[in-house]
């Protein structure tokens, strides 16, 4: 157990919901897991009441269990300024546009809010949490609405921004992410289905939807190749909502990297929705004890 009573509130913001937490600096959870709507597409008031309120909530829950939050630690989507705290998304929270968010929470609950990158989070959460010993290299990537990527070494995670590389006709997200499911399922079906029922049809044996799994497999091998083969990754870690599907395209992923560059390298997936929450904390705890 944590010698502390040291802990943090972590967030991790996505289109639908904030995802919550809040973890102790051995990185156990000190309450339960839960979520909220985000109401990324209505006013800035009503985004902003959203963060109020979980926040507000899990503050209480910290001083009910005889805590101290070091932080609020939260772990948000690019285009966004982490620095200052300020989002640059001109699509979901299109209204927080601009604003200076930390200020605007950091006044209202007196507690030091830090911001990451949702991907970094991550990877921070998988470096932590899911390896006894940390490869040297290992590259996360979050497989979902978009593409997310993180790169640890040598104790350091830092943001990949690949999401908008150049990549066959469009950019790499285009071609490693829901969309490209959907959208191929429908080019050679005619029929449009979430990416749940694909991945299910495929399961199932139906040939359609094992090939669109193939080629997203391919997409993310050699587009991972394209952008990360320099870094020389030992581990390449799947993350996000389509990473439950990974039985469909992993091995795919990875011949297909190991094709292109020559490299040995172990794809993997970490299914646990909640590795972005741990890795938020562990960012947390690292930046303030540095």
């Amino acid at each position: 157990m944590s010698k502390t009573k040291k802990c943090v509130i972590s967030l991790d913001v996505g289109g639908t919901n904030i995802g919550f937490g809040i973890l102790n600096e051995d990185l156990e959870v000190v309450g339960a897991f839960g979520s909220v709507e985000s109401n990324s597409g209505s006013s800035q008031e009503v985004i902003l009441s959203s963060f109020n309120a979980v926040i507000a909530r899990l503050v209480k829950l910290v001083e009910q269990n005889n805590f101290t939050a070091a932080a609020c630690s939260i772990a948000f989507p690019d285009p966004f300024d982490y620095k200052t705290g300020t989002p640059l998304m001109k699509q979901k929270f299109q209204a927080l546009y601009g604003l200076d968010m930390r200020s605007a929470l950091q006044t209202k609950h007196h507690v030091p809010i830090l911001f990451l990158n949702d991907a970094v989070a991550f990877g921070y959460g998988v470096r932590d949490k899911y390896f006894a010993d940390s490869p040297e290299k290992l590259v996360a990537i979050t497989l979902g609405t978009g593409l997310g990527a993180a790169f640890s070494s040598g104790g350091a995670v830092t943001n990949l921004s690949i999401w908008d590389a150049v990549y066959q006709a469009g950019i790499l997200e285009d071609y490693i992410s829901a969309r490209m499911i959907t959208s191929a399922y429908k080019n050679a079906t005619g029929q449009s289905q979430t990416v749940e029922h694909i991945a299910e049809l495929a399961l199932k044996g139906n040939a359609a939807a094992m090939k669109v799994f193939e080629e997203f497999g391919n997409n993310i091998g050699e587009g991972l190749a394209a952008t990360t083969a320099e870094l020389s990754p030992g581990v390449i870690v799947c993350g996000g909502a389509i990473s439950k599907s990974f039985k469909l395209f992993g091995e795919i992923a990875q011949h297909a990297f190991q094709q292109k560059t020559g490299q040995s390298v172990k794809f993997q997936a970490v299914e646990d929705p909640h590795t972005s929450l741990f890795g938020a904390a562990a960012y947390a705890f690292e930046t303030l004890s540095s």
